[in-house]
């Protein structure tokens, strides 16, 4: 996976998978592959997925040319609540983006190493 920071400021986790290359090849086969893992993981909950490119579009907003869909996986592990501050970095989100030939998925780096090591995990299994 690739790291890149945006912003200046968010890391995300990124991997870019070419449609041939991979079973997993659309949207909606991806969101059912992660809402799997998140129902077969006892501290995973599934909150809703949310069609961000419909949303964009729908209130004339811009897209990028190469951008054809985009959709997002709302979710929470929330293990422990031990401080107010934390319930501002929650949930986690999964995002996949539709590029034409290649799909994308990303997520913001969660700060606990085992969740991140977690959603990475899932991400590479898809090859």
């Amino acid at each position: 996976m690739e790291t890149k920071i945006v912003m200046e400021t968010y890391p995300v986790q990124m991997k870019t998978f070419t449609k041939t290359a991979v079973s997993l090849n659309s949207i909606e086969k991806l969101i059912e592959y992660f809402i799997s893992k998140i129902d077969a993981d006892p501290m995973a909950s599934h909150i809703a997925t949310f069609d961000h490119y419909a949303h964009t579009k729908d209130n004339n907003g811009e897209i990028s040319p190469d951008i054809l869909g985009a959709q997002n996986i709302i979710f929470c592990f929330g293990p422990k609540l031990i401080q107010p501050v934390a319930v501002g970095l929650r949930p986690r989100s999964i995002g996949i983006v539709d590029l034409g030939d290649k799909l994308q998925v990303n997520f913001m780096s969660p700060p606990a190493a085992p969740i991140r090591e977690k959603m990475t995990t899932w991400v590479e299994e898809i090859l």
